[in-house]
């Protein structure tokens, strides 16, 4: 997910940046970014590594979309990023992405869709032992989709679960803290 220092979910658990013009200028830097990695992969003839450099730039544009609550904007660019990571194999960066699904499908109302998401990711989460160091993370897409469709004390549970697993850093406990409350 984000920098928890850098961004706030509403009381509709919708997580954004506390300064969107700032947000949108890093999103727009992103995209430029990836824009010209893949000029510079499709002048390669296939390099591998500007092929991953690329996935990673399309997956932090996605991120900084999604922050900056340009949801179609972002899905876009995690759309892209997932055909990279399934051309290069790689199941954890395609995880991850579709963790910040949950929070575009809640940008976009489809509440019931990222509650359908977040519990598939769950069970995906489960299923792979590969997936263990994102299981705060899955509590809280989990817990944001539960609050946002009013399973307030199912989203207590999810974010009680996401604390646990957030023993370490102060910013990312503060910010299971901060969802709690919203679940008051």
């Amino acid at each position: 997910m984000s920098d928890p220092t850098l961004t706030h979910h509403s009381p509709l658990f919708v997580e954004h940046a506390l300064d969107l013009r700032l947000a949108l200028e890093r999103a727009r830097r992103a995209q430029a970014r990836a824009d010209a990695l893949r000029a510079l992969f499709e002048a390669s003839e296939g390099d591998d590594v500007l092929h991953t450099d690329m996935g990673r730039a399309l997956g932090r544009a996605a991120g900084a979309w999604r922050v900056a609550l340009r949801p179609r904007a972002a899905l876009d660019a995690s759309e892209q990023a997932q055909q990279v990571w399934q051309q290069r194999g790689r199941p954890k960066a395609s995880f991850l992405l579709r963790l910040g699904h949950v929070q575009l499908w809640l940008q976009l109302g489809l509440l019931p869709r990222a509650l359908e998401l977040a519990h598939a990711l769950r069970h995906e989460h489960a299923a792979c032992a590969a997936l263990a160091p994102y299981e705060a993370f899955v509590h809280e897409a989990l817990g944001c989709a539960q609050g946002a469709l009013g399973q307030r004390l199912e989203a207590r549970a999810s974010f009680e679960a996401m604390r646990a697993h957030r023993t370490t850093r102060r910013a990312r406990i503060r910010r299971a803290q901060r969802l709690l409350a919203l679940c008051m």
